[in-house]
């Protein structure tokens, strides 16, 4: 019954399967066409009609985006609204590890005093670390990938 509510709801409002929309916007990021890929992610992050990780899942890929075409404020904010709207471990360490990843790489952003963002980075990956241990710090993972500038 509650399912047959959701659908009707969903009908009435024009709700939008949410894997579709996740594949229509990851289509735009994986090709790198990223000014397409932020227009679809917040057409439809202004719909609403997500729950709260999915909302996190859109922001990650918004993120990503952003990152692509240089705009590395935009990028670290919506990873931050990532990280803020996810519930479950598993997306909370995602969105941990994307900032971090994006943090760590600061010193490409032309910013001569990046400590800050690199000790961000590092906090944000030991926090991915602590909820995801064997996805992000699997002791694979850390030889293949070491955290240079991390303690």
């Amino acid at each position: 019954m509650k399912l047959y509510l959701m659908a009707l709801f969903c009908f009435i409002v024009g709700c939008t399967p949410f894997a579709a929309v996740y594949d229509d916007v990851s289509k735009y990021q994986q090709s790198r066409n990223s000014e397409q890929c932020i227009a679809v992610a917040r057409y439809h992050l202004d719909k609403g009609h997500f729950s709260s990780n999915e909302k996190s899942e859109l922001y990650q890929i918004l993120g990503i985006c952003f990152g692509q075409i240089g705009f590395y404020d935009d990028a670290k904010n919506s990873f931050g609204m990532a990280v803020n709207l996810s519930t479950d471990n598993d997306t909370k360490a995602k969105a941990y590890f994307n900032r971090a990843i994006l943090l760590l790489s600061a010193d490409t952003w032309g910013i001569t005093d990046n400590k800050k963002n690199i000790n961000d980075g590092c906090s944000d990956l030991s926090e991915a670390c602590k909820l995801m241990p064997d996805k992000y710090c699997s002791e694979y993972n850390i030889k293949k990938y070491p955290p240079t500038n991390c303690k």
